[in-house]
């Protein structure tokens, strides 16, 4: 078993596989570290979801379910007030671990 497979993020945390693009203007090359965009990826393993007590004063718990799918293409913010992408290498490849609330947009939807 790989090291991909025995992954699993906990609670509302996201592994995702970076899109890299460098981007060639003319002659001049400009690598994918030095643009000024949002970075893109897809959504490899997605946690379980959390449990939250209610502000309210009740015991009962709440369960939050992520929204995202294995699959969907999104981009997302590195550098964030919680605790930000945190860079993981498993089987060799890159991938980043973040939180599902750092996620900015969702391009597109797997179908799975």
């Amino acid at each position: 078993m790989s090291e991909l497979e025995k992954f699993q993020p906990r609670g509302l945390l996201v592994l995702v596989e970076p899109c890299e693009k460098d981007v060639k203007i003319g002659s001049i090359f400009i690598p994918d570290k030095w643009q000024t965009r949002e970075p893109e990826g897809i959504v490899i393993k997605v946690g379980k979801g959390e449990y939250r007590r209610r502000d309210d004063g009740t015991v009962y718990i709440v369960r939050i379910q992520p929204e995202l799918k294995i699959g969907a293409k999104i981009k997302y913010a590195t550098y964030t007030n919680r605790f930000g992408a945190i860079p993981i290498k498993l089987d060799g490849k890159d991938f980043w671990l973040l939180d599902e609330r750092d996620i900015l947009m969702v391009e597109e939807e797997s179908e799975t």
